[in-house]
């Protein structure tokens, strides 16, 4: 009797529920965020260790050099330039270091402000897929061209002309002689010529 009076007394849980709730919910906002954080940390290196970066940060380091050398020629001929050099270049800026569908984590980013802005993205998305018959915010052709420019090291001025004369050789194809052959052949024998789906 008297021992389980102490222990309800001096050894029962004395925590307010509504402090450990918000501890938890504390500490899931700051694993979140840095969760996001160390993933965009490793994309970014990733992207840093592509060769198309590397060699983009050559080239500059490059034109870097070549200006280095074109004010000290100026210099020696007895003309005014501007002495600082600047700093080394290292890196690139951030707008070349492209993530595809992921930026910098921000405060917008955490939880309680997922939590707040969930009613309006679930009604934003029901109103695009029902009402508009879209996929919000996703474009799956643009999507596809990331895929490519970091799979094979492309800019998207490069990606362009590899589509153009894609296109090209496809037209020339579809209005050679030999293919109009091959359709009249096919069509011959009573088989189904494959379309030759062309690129808009």
């Amino acid at each position: 009797k008297y021992y389980g009076r102490y222990a309800h007394k001096f050894g029962a849980p004395t925590h307010d529920i509504r402090k450990v709730l918000l501890a938890v919910f504390v500490g899931l906002n700051i694993f979140h965020y840095v969760y996001c954080y160390s993933r965009w940390k490793n994309k970014r290196k990733r992207v840093v260790e592509h060769p198309h970066y590397q060699q983009k940060l050559r080239q500059a380091q490059k034109e870097k050099e070549f200006e280095r050398k074109q004010r000290k020629k100026l210099k020696a001929a007895g003309k005014k330039v501007d002495d600082s050099d600047g700093e080394e270049i290292t890196e690139l800026p951030e707008a070349f270091v492209h993530i595809d569908n992921l930026d910098y984590p921000k405060w917008t980013d955490i939880l309680v402000v997922r939590f707040i802005e969930l009613p309006w993205t679930v009604v934003y998305f029901w109103i695009y897929k029902n009402l508009l018959k879209l996929t919000p915010g996703y474009d799956w052709e643009r999507e596809r061209d990331l895929e490519l420019m970091e799979k094979f090291g492309l800019t998207e001025e490069e990606l362009n002309f590899q589509k153009q004369q894609q296109r090209a050789r496809v037209d020339k194809i579809l209005s050679s002689s030999r293919y109009k052959k091959y359709k009249r052949y096919m069509k011959k024998m009573g088989k189904e010529v494959p379309k030759q789906q062309k690129n808009e």
